[in-house]
This record gives C-alpha cells, sequence and structure tokens, in this order.
C-alpha cells in the first residue's frame, strides 16, 4: 500500500471536481502553501505566536482589521481549538451555559473539560429535517428561567448555511450581563460581500471561531478566533489559546493565513470574490430553474449548495462515480456541496450539467414533518460526571438494547460532528434509529452505557 503522500499525489492526478472543504480547492493559481521549502520553527525574526509582537502580532492585527473584529487570534489546530479556548476562558468552571444542541462536538468537549452545566436550546426542524436557526424569543425565554447563565453559545452558519438571529441574540444576552460566543466555522466568507448574510461578530458576538479553511482560500487546520468588545474576559481567553495550540505552531499553516489574507485584501481578491458571487447566483438560478425531483434548499447562506433529494448518499456516490464530482456530505435527505472563491466558471458547469443529468433518475420529493420531529433527550447526569463514569462504572451494551440507559460516551455522526447523543444522555429509541441507520455492516454496534445498581 502507498503511503499518504504517495496516495495525495495520485489522487491529485485524478483530477476530481471538488465541492467541499477546504476552501482552496487545491487550486494552483493561488499559491497558499508551498509543503517543505518554507518549514521552519520559531526562528530569529520570525516571532512565537504564543508571545507574539513581530510579523504573527502583525498578522493577527491584519486578522482583526480584515473580518471587523477588536481581536483575532490566529489558529493552527483548527476551529476547535478557537472554540475550546473560548468557551472554557469565557466561563468558571461548573457555571452554567446555554448552548444550542446542535452544538459542534468541540462545544460538549469544552462543557466537559470545564466540568460546565448545559441548558439546551433546540432549534426546530423544518420538513426536510434541517435544524432551523436560533430565535432571540428561544434565548430570551431561556435566560429568564435559568437566571444563573454565564454564556451564551449557537452555531451560525450551520453545516447547510442556516443563520440564526445573531444580533438579536446579542442584545438579549448583553442586557443579562452575558456574553454571547458563535462557532461560525462555516462563516469565514460572511464579511466580504453582500449576497451573505452579516458575519457573527459584526452582528455583536463576543467570541466568532471562523475556519478559514472551510471556505476561503487557506489550508486545512487554519482558521481564526475573533473577540469584541470588554464584557468577555478576553485575558483568560487567550490564556486556554495557548493551551490548546501545539507550542510548535506550523509555519506553513501560518502562511497560508497570511496567503489568505493578502488575496482578501488585493484586487485580485476583490474581482475573485466579484466573480464568485456572480457564478453562484447563475448556478443557483440554473439549478432552481431545471430540477424536477431534485430541489435545492434556500439556505440563509447561498455559499452552501443544499440538494434536498429522496436518498442524498445515493446522490453523492453517483456524483463521484459517473461525474468525478465529490460533495462535502451526503445524509439520508439531502447532500452538500461547498463553494468558495476558488471555484471556477467550468466546476459549476459540470456541477450544474451532471445534478440535471440525474435528477429524472431520483423520486419527487414529499413533505415529511413527521419524520422530523424535534425533541431534547432526558438527561439522566451533566455530561462531565458521565465522561468520568464511562471509566469507572460503564458496559457495552448492544445498541438495539440500550434504550432507556445512560449512554457515558458522546455518540457523533461525521460529519457534520453534531453529537445525536451527548455523555450522561438517556438514549431513546429516535437517537437509536439515527445511529443504527449511519452504521455500516461492520462497524461495532455497541455502545457504552452507565451500569445500572
Amino acid at each position: 500500500m502507498d503511503g499518504l503522500y504517495k496516495k495525495l499525489k495520485e489522487y491529485n492526478k485524478k483530477n476530481i471536481i471538488p465541492f467541499h472543504m477546504p476552501g482552496g480547492k487545491r487550486n494552483p493559481q493561488l499559491r497558499i502553501g508551498e509543503p517543505f521549502e518554507l518549514d521552519i520553527t520559531e526562528i530569529d525574526g520570525f516571532d512565537d505566536l504564543h508571545d507574539a509582537k513581530g510579523v504573527l502580532a502583525a498578522e493577527m492585527y491584519r486578522g482583526a482589521r480584515l473580518f471587523k473584529a477588536d481581536e483575532a487570534l490566529l489558529l493552527v489546530n483548527g476551529s476547535t481549538a478557537g472554540v475550546l479556548a473560548a468557551v472554557c476562558g469565557a466561563v468558571l468552571q461548573r457555571d452554567k451555559v446555554l448552548v444550542a444542541r446542535n452544538a459542534h462536538i468541540s462545544v460538549i468537549n469544552a462543557i466537559i473539560m470545564r466540568n460546565l452545566t448545559p441548558v439546551y436550546i433546540l432549534p426546530e426542524k423544518d420538513e426536510n429535517g434541517i435544524d432551523k436557526g436560533i430565535t432571540a424569543t428561544q434565548v430570551k425565554e431561556a435566560l429568564a428561567q435559568e437566571p444563573d447563565i454565564k454564556a451564551v453559545i449557537i452555531t451560525s452558519p450551520t453545516y447547510e448555511g442556516v443563520v440564526s438571529e445573531v444580533k438579536e441574540i446579542s442584545m438579549a444576552a448583553h442586557a443579562k450581563g452575558v456574553p454571547l460566543i458563535v462557532d461560525g466555522a462555516h462563516g469565514a466568507h460572511l464579511a466580504f460581500n453582500p449576497l451573505f448574510p452579516p458575519s457573527a461578530q459584526e452582528e455583536g458576538a463576543d467570541a466568532t471561531i471562523v475556519s478559514l479553511h472551510k471556505t476561503m482560500p487557506a489550508l486545512t487546520q487554519t482558521g481564526l478566533l475573533l473577540l469584541n468588545g470588554s464584557l468577555i474576559n478576553k485575558d483568560r481567553i487567550k490564556y486556554f489559546w495557548n493551551a490548546y495550540q501545539t507550542t510548535s505552531p506550523s509555519y506553513l499553516l501560518m502562511a497560508s493565513i497570511s496567503a489568505c489574507f493578502d488575496i482578501l485584501e488585493s484586487e485580485q481578491g476583490r474581482e475573485l470574490m466579484e466573480h464568485y458571487v456572480k457564478r453562484l447566483i447563475t448556478l443557483r438560478m440554473n439549478l432552481n430553474n431545471n430540477l424536477e425531483n431534485i430541489r435545492l434548499f434556500q439556505s440563509d447562506d447561498p455559499s452552501k449548495l443544499v440538494f434536498l433529494a429522496d436518498d442524498g448518499r445515493r446522490l453523492c456516490d453517483r456524483l463521484l462515480s459517473e461525474y468525478n464530482i465529490q460533495l462535502e456530505m451526503g445524509t439520508p435527505d439531502y447532500a452538500i456541496a461547498m463553494t468558495s472563491l476558488a471555484d471556477t466558471k467550468e466546476m459549476y458547469n459540470e456541477l450544474s450539467r451532471a445534478v440535471r443529468n440525474l435528477d429524472r433518475d431520483f423520486a419527487p420529493l414529499r413533505k415529511q414533518r413527521g419524520k422530523h420531529r424535534a425533541h431534547l433527550p432526558e438527561t439522566g447526569m451533566v455530561p462531565w460526571r458521565a465522561v468520568e463514569y464511562n471509566y469507572l462504572k460503564s458496559e457495552d451494551v448492544n445498541i438495539k438494547n440500550a434504550a432507556g440507559r445512560v449512554v457515558t460516551e458522546n455518540l457523533c455522526i461525521y460529519p457534520p460532528g453534531i453529537p445525536v447523543a451527548v455523555a450522561g444522555e438517556v438514549l431513546d429509541p429516535d437517537v437509536i434509529g439515527k445511529i443504527t441507520d449511519s452504521l455500516d455492516r461492520d462497524e461495532k454496534k455497541t455502545v457504552r452505557c452507565l451500569i445500572t445498581d
């Protein structure tokens, strides 16, 4: 078997059309990273990320200016490091936090690491099974019922491009003296064209985490932690930001952040963005006007192409096997294609042609409101306590027999990395069904559950 390096080189020769992250799309004209030749460490003249005073400090200042924030902290351990830092630094141990239940696993891990008690807000689902945005009303009601909440944490935009009422939510949180943390990993591009909804940092979020690599031309693992205002404890967040990043940060990754900034503030970048937006509008119009059975979901963020289909996974498989097009993700109800300013007109023409050709082979969509009921699972114990018991007082249980049991591990379907069950929750038939539907025949069919006395 070839090693990873050779395998990547061979894959690149296949000319597969990438409608998935990272946002650079392997476009050689952008030159966002050159392996080996530029690989150094903290030598003279190249600053230290953990005590930046020179070139890296200047890059963080540049990031804050470009992304319209008070401060921008470079992330080389992905948005995960930014989420961990923001959540852990915003509150004290054993505090209570208000969390959207469609949070990424990194939010749940931060809650576990700081021994926090989560109070969940459940987004409603539409008839397609896609989470709607969190509303300010939901946040206001939760803050009134739980006055000791110390932070609000939401995801906006979501994987499917759905945006919450960030401005109104930030006002509601700030009225109670509570900071708002937004996992905006999929929204790094929002601040750069009016076609897109406003970014969370522009809408009043105190901490926003963006993944540059998801929708911008930057290497995988790069992102920014954006800080605003005086309500959040920036010094404590910076402590955790230092703690959750490697002490040997990759200069290749940081150089790709710098190259991304170069593109964004250049005339070339502005032209790329304008061309991208125009092509995107045309693509969406073509798809909306020429599909009968597959439908294009009207995302708040038009950069996300969410194809509603009777079998999204089959759509992904056929696009790859018959048209050499790799999408980001497929679910039983839809498939996601991710776009970026690195895309070309030819890529959009190929995607449009392929989806229109496949459209006739899919069944017409039917609304299935009853199929997508949203409900909060029962909580048996706080997540951090359940994780401790996972190594002290738990056992493997066949998933089919696990209804009513307290799970002691986080159960995630990835992508998108949102737990279908959080440690400490009681498993119910709906959750078990989601898990079993996602498993391959030969995959593990047991879960760790609390031993009952």
